[in-house]
């Protein structure tokens, strides 16, 4: 057996809906880790996206483990549909803690919205029902796997 597959055993993980979340979580994890990625290798889904950040990308700092919490905050209210909130968080300010510099809110813009899409398109080209819970589930695994790395760190 394989080291994924001893992890999920011993993680007790059941049901497929889980294990799909968990393996979506770490593909997100590795576009944290990995980043900036070069932007050659991106399939650009938006053409403003694309204008806005692809000659930017490789100067842009990496995610630190705070500002992937705050991803996670943040894609837990899109997963919502929390609208209001949202607004009310970034012009709150709710960014200033992990975004100390304009390289890092972009970085942060940059993967919230990178991060949501490969969710959303993850998701929606699975055979399993994936629910809004599941969409959860994968933050919570991204959530994890960024703890247990700056815990190790």
């Amino acid at each position: 057996m394989g080291k994924l597959e001893n992890w999920i055993i011993d993680n007790q993980m059941h049901s497929s809906a889980e294990v799909l979340a968990d393996l979506i979580g770490a593909e997100m994890h590795e576009r944290c880790n990995e980043f900036p990625p070069h932007p050659d290798t991106l399939e650009w889904h938006n053409a403003t996206f694309e204008r806005r950040f692809k000659n930017a990308l490789l100067g842009l700092p990496p995610p630190d483990s705070a500002m992937v919490a705050m991803l996670c905050k943040v894609l837990d209210m899109e997963i919502d549909h929390e609208v209001e909130e949202l607004d009310r968080f970034i012009k709150d300010g709710g960014l200033t803690s992990v975004c100390p510099t304009a390289a890092h809110h972009e970085t942060f813009h940059f993967l919230w919205q990178s991060l949501l899409h490969h969710l959303e398109e993850r998701s929606s080209s699975l055979e399993v029902p994936f629910k809004r819970k599941d969409k959860h589930r994968v933050v919570e695994s991204l959530r994890k796997r960024a703890l247990m790395v700056h815990l190790a760190s």
